[in-house]
């Protein structure tokens, strides 16, 4: 660990960080496109699909040449300093609670693209016919001044 401190300038986990996001998105880019595509993180399949291993993968792949330079040049810019101002841990926090930001930053044009029958395709693969889990935060004065009973909120019959 010495060693990697002394090659990083005092960054290791910034080091580390930079060599396996250059190291995988340039292994999907060049050799194994599907790791790619394997590694996006996509909020409506994390649970019914079992991606969890997305929430970290996707921080380290990136779509094309340009996008990985561009974020490898604002992550030298920026991590190496920020490790040695903050320490390893706050680190670790700030890369992890950023690395998805390029998903939601996104968003909105991701909606857009959608059609309608995109959305019907979605709703019967994982929501029509499925077990589903329904909550609702309400006091008891609104639940009874809107006929709510309890039977109801339980999913018993009124």
């Amino acid at each position: 660990m010495d060693s990697l401190a002394a090659l990083t300038g005092g960054a290791p986990v910034a080091g580390v960080l930079l060599g396996v996001m250059v190291a995988a998105s340039a292994i999907g880019l060049a050799v194994a496109p599907g790791l790619i595509e394997k590694s996006l993180f996509r909020p409506h399949w994390l649970v019914p699909n079992h991606e969890y291993a997305t929430l970290l993968t996707s921080g380290f792949v990136h779509a094309d040449l340009t996008h990985l330079l561009f974020n490898a040049f604002t992550f030298w810019a920026f991590a190496f300093g920020l490790e040695r101002a903050s320490g390893i841990a706050h680190t670790f926090g700030f890369w992890w609670a950023v690395a998805s930001l390029d998903y939601f930053m996104g968003y909105s044009d991701n909606m857009a693209a959608r059609k309608p029958g995109d959305l019907g395709a979605y709703a019967r693969r994982y929501i029509v016919g499925k077990p589903h889990v329904v909550g609702i935060s309400i006091t008891s004065g609104d639940r009874q001044r809107i006929g709510l009973t309890e039977g109801e909120l339980v999913g018993g019959t009124p």
